[in-house]
């Protein structure tokens, strides 16, 4: 059987959640990031279980 270690996760600025209840994976919430490289600017969800 697999431990499973769950993040909870916010900026390190503002102090805002980072958590998105409506992209999960594995049933957890995910962690939404905003990108930007240059003048291009996009979203990119990244799975909170370790």
């Amino acid at each position: 059987m697999y431990n499973i270690i769950s993040f909870f996760v916010k900026c390190p600025s503002c102090g805002k959640s980072l958590m998105d209840h409506n992209k999960k994976g594995d049933n957890e919430p995910g962690i939404s990031l905003i990108i930007k490289k240059g003048e291009h600017k996009g979203l990119i969800w990244l799975s909170s279980i370790y």
